[in-house]
């Protein structure tokens, strides 16, 4: 495994994460965290490619 495949590996699993972290923060309505959650669902995916 080269140094490239393996940041994109750990930065994949990040924005995989975050991704989910955000549309449960937005789905999740005892958080109250209904705006947020779209943001952070919305931008990690964008941010990681």
């Amino acid at each position: 495994m080269t140094k490239k495949n393996f940041v994109s590996l750990i930065l994949g699993t990040i924005g995989g994460v975050l991704f989910a972290l955000g549309m449960c923060m937005a789905l999740i309505t005892e958080w109250n965290a209904f705006m947020p959650g779209i943001v952070v669902g919305c931008i990690m995916p964008l941010k990681i490619e």
